[in-house]
């Protein structure tokens, strides 16, 4: 019996002795320092007038005036102009993707009219206006390709 009293006592001291050592090692071992915490920003209130609506803050763009064509009621569009104008008298690159080379470019190298008779075209067979395909009037066209191919 005492044997084992012995025995208890050299392995309650020997967990002491662990303990301390565990507790002297985590000291010598990097910590990890706790970050500070950030503060959430409060959001600024609007101003108001003294009669309780808001300030609308104006923007001190200056806007810009037609000076080279007739309609100086309209709002301006580009170099001077209103719409209509730039668009008949603005624009000076001829038109090279269709028949119509003395005409003014409107888009795509193509002059107005035939512009806008290729989009109707290709919506009206498409649904939407779909060009990514190969330049085939339609989607019938298309398949009828591939299958060539």
């Amino acid at each position: 019996m005492t044997n084992d009293v012995n025995q208890l006592q050299i392995n309650m001291e020997f967990d002491k002795q662990r303990k301390n050592n565990l507790l002297n090692r985590s000291l010598l071992l990097p910590q990890k320092i706790a970050k500070p915490v950030k503060e959430k920003k409060i959001p600024k209130l609007p101003k108001l007038n003294p009669d309780g609506t808001r300030i609308i803050k104006r923007r001190n763009r200056k806007k810009k005036d037609i000076t080279r064509c007739p309609h100086t009621d309209m709002k301006h569009y580009a170099k001077g102009m209103c719409n209509h104008c730039y668009h008949l008298f603005g624009r000076n690159s001829l038109a090279d993707q269709c028949e119509h080379t003395d005409k003014l470019n409107y888009a795509k190298g193509m002059c107005q009219n035939c512009y806008f008779n290729s989009y109707n075209q290709q919506k009206r067979f498409h649904g939407t206006r779909n060009p990514d395909e190969d330049n085939f009037v339609n989607k019938r066209d298309a398949k009828l390709h591939e299958k060539e191919s």
